[in-house]
C-alpha cells in the first residue's frame, strides 16, 4: 500500500521501503516519512535504496 493510501490507518508494524528517486521537495519527503512513520503502532522498519540517500533530506536536516 502506499503512504497516501495509508492516511487515517494505524498498523502494528510498518516497513517503508525509501525509493532510490523521490520528487518533491525537502520538506515535502519529510511529511511523506513522518506519515509512514506515524503510521506504526509498535514498530517501524525503514529501507533505503542507497546509503548515501541516508545523508540527504528527509534523513538529515536540510543545510539551507
Amino acid at each position: 500500500m502506499t503512504i497516501h493510501s495509508a492516511k487515517n490507518r494505524e498498523f502494528d508494524g510498518v516497513i517503508v521501503l525509501w525509493p532510490y528517486k523521490t520528487g518533491g521537495s525537502s520538506e515535502q519527503k519529510r511529511r511523506l516519512l513522518y506519515t509512514a512513520v506515524t503510521r506504526a503502532k509498535r514498530w517501524c522498519q525503514i529501507l533505503v535504496q542507497g546509503k548515501e540517500l541516508r545523508a540527504q533530506p528527509p534523513f538529515v536536516a536540510d543545510k539551507t
